[in-house]
């Protein structure tokens, strides 16, 4: 900062007096503009009620800081300075009263906005005594014994005004801009009929430039950088003090959520073109990542064009994809395989449309590679006589078919239950893909796929693992002997999902013979299992690989006698 210099016995012209005071504002200046940037900003100006409530506000005092030139006229004998800029503090020592009438026209409401401004101003006239050369006892009476006051302070004034909007139906009402050089601090809103303005009818202008009371507390408390969101779900909007009018790269601002998000979400601070929230793996959200009353953070990124959402307590975080040893991994990166179980179980003693499914930990996803949840100690029933989670996803259960068990799960209540599924005429994905899941539910796995009797009711049998025993079903009785590989149907035995088929083939003689069987996966003799014995009959167990749907091959001979052969299936797996 600039000092002036006065030497002993020196005769001390007025400038060197001006100078001070010009050198003492500038040093100010600067070193508000170093804390406070050079954009206007205002502090103070508190908008209320007057007491007794009327049509009028009460602005309490403030100050205003705005870039400026030095000076627009003459300060006294100093010249004027319109080259340089600072920031100047403008000063409103007592509250203003401000008139807010309402609008004439039944059914309208208008909204006033309160302003404030930077204004230089020559003030407090004073009739100076000047020295008076001829006769110094008796100094003159004003510049030259003019006998005119003159101003005797420049001040630096906070000017404040209010400007009326447009009246408009209410609701429908605009708050009118600021004037040139001046910034907006609070909106009041007045409808028809309206006799006094209360707190509820006063807002901060959503730019205003105000800042908090205190700089370090503001600062410690993050009270400039934090506000309350006002949007709407995947929407979200917040306001700051003093208003965030420009973004630049790696500005951090946060927000307390009022809705959770469902899905990909946007922001926007003090009315900004809202901007995409991405997540810390610069994909859009999914939902679930800001939660209602969370405290989120976020980051503008230039290079994005989008804020960067660097967490939110209660809510889930996005990370990038794991690809080294210490990595968090995504969701869908675990290493759950949709349906993997650990002691799954079904049980049927007596055919019914009821079944209880248990395992100790099961894995359902949202899509295969998708998100997946693994649910433990599961415990469920399901009836066939239902719609809806619980029972069949839609219409009744198959008469004489098959129906698929699906575990569905929803991940935003954590509730989960059994839905059937008709699955006689093709096969079941293992993640449910039917136009009839239930509202919420949107993981789930294929747990078993079950006959059902004429009845539309379970069969009796035991499920374990994947694998599903039922009473031995004869498949084949013929008297015809089969040299070559022929196709069985097993459509009446096994669902189109069955994979494996277990059972045991007989091949007989009415007298001692050569008896051969064999149980194949295709019609080459893959995966085959021999029958063979020499005496009336040969039986023995198998268990083959369908490669085509519910399908078996096989051959059946003896070398005399008259000839019979079976094939009973007794459990498949899916």
């Amino acid at each position: 900062m600039d000092r002036q210099i006065i030497y002993p016995g020196q005769l001390l012209p007025e400038t060197t007096l001006l100078q001070m005071t010009k050198d003492s504002m500038i040093g100010a200046a600067k070193l508000a503009s170093a804390l406070l940037g050079t954009s206007t900003m205002a502090s103070g100006f508190a908008v209320t009620p007057t007491g007794p409530a009327s049509l009028q506000v009460l602005c309490a005092p403030g100050e205003i800081y705005s870039l400026t030139t030095i000076d627009a006229l003459a300060f006294s004998t100093l010249p004027a300075d319109t080259t340089h800029t600072i920031l100047k503090q403008g000063i409103l020592l007592d509250g203003v009263t401000l008139s807010c009438p309402a609008p004439g026209t039944t059914g309208q409401s208008i909204n006033y906005l309160v302003q404030v401004t930077y204004q230089d101003a020559d003030a407090t006239p004073v009739l100076l005594p000047y020295y008076n050369s001829a006769n110094p006892a008796l100094p003159y009476s004003g510049m030259g014994n003019n006998g005119l006051t003159q101003n005797t302070v420049r001040k630096g004034a906070a000017v404040v005004a209010v400007k009326a909007g447009t009246s408009a139906t209410t609701g429908s009402q605009t708050t009118p801009a600021p004037d040139a050089g001046y910034v907006g601090l609070y909106v009041v809103t007045v409808a028809f009929g309206q006799t006094t303005i209360t707190s509820t009818s006063i807002s901060q202008y959503a730019s205003a430039p105000l800042l908090p009371a205190g700089l370090v507390p503001a600062v410690q408390s993050s009270a400039m950088t934090s506000a309350q969101d006002f949007g709407t779900a995947n929407t979200y909007k917040a306001n700051y003090s003093p208003a965030i009018t420009t973004l630049s790269n790696n500005f951090v601002l946060e927000f307390e959520v009022l809705t959770s998000n469902t899905g990909a979400s946007t922001f926007s601070p003090n009315g900004l073109t809202a901007a995409p929230i991405i997540g810390s793996a610069h994909s859009a959200l999914q939902g679930g990542e800001l939660v209602a009353g969370g405290k989120a953070e976020v980051i503008w990124s230039v290079t994005l064009g989008s804020w960067v959402l660097l967490g939110c307590t209660g809510g889930a975080l996005q990370v990038g994809a794991a690809t080294k040893s210490q990595h968090a991994v995504q969701l869908s990166q675990m290493a759950a395989v949709v349906g993997g179980s650990v002691n799954a179980k079904m049980s049927i003693t007596a055919a019914s449309a009821s079944a209880t499914f248990t395992a100790d930990e099961i894995a359902v996803k949202s899509a295969l590679g998708g998100a997946s949840w693994l649910l433990s100690s599961f415990s469920k029933n399901i009836n066939l006589g239902n719609v809806g989670a619980g029972g069949m996803d839609t219409g009744s259960s198959p008469a004489s078919g098959y129906v698929a068990v699906y575990v569905i799960y929803n991940p935003v209540s954590g509730v989960s239950a059994l839905l059937g599924k008709n699955a006689t005429a093709s096969i079941q994905p293992e993640v449910y893909s039917g136009a009839n899941m239930p509202s919420g539910y949107t993981a789930s796995a294929l747990i078993g796929v079950w006959p059902t009797n004429g009845s539309g009711q379970f069969v009796v049998g035991f499920m374990q693992g994947r694998q599903v025993s039922i009473a031995g079903l004869q498949v084949l009785s013929s008297s015809v002997q089969q040299a070559s590989f022929v196709s069985l149907s097993l459509a009446a035995a096994v669902p189109p999902n069955a994979k494996t088929a277990k059972g045991y083939m007989r091949v007989g003689s009415s007298s001692p013979a050569n008896n051969l069987g064999q149980i194949s996966s295709n019609s080459v003799g893959l995966d085959q299992t021999v029958v063979e014995g020499g005496y009336t009959n040969a039986t023995s167990a198998f268990s083959v690989a369908m490669l085509t749907l519910q399908t078996l091959f096989y051959t059946a001979t003896t070398s005399t006698g008259t000839f019979n052969s079976s094939i009973t299936i007794t459990s498949y797996t899916f």
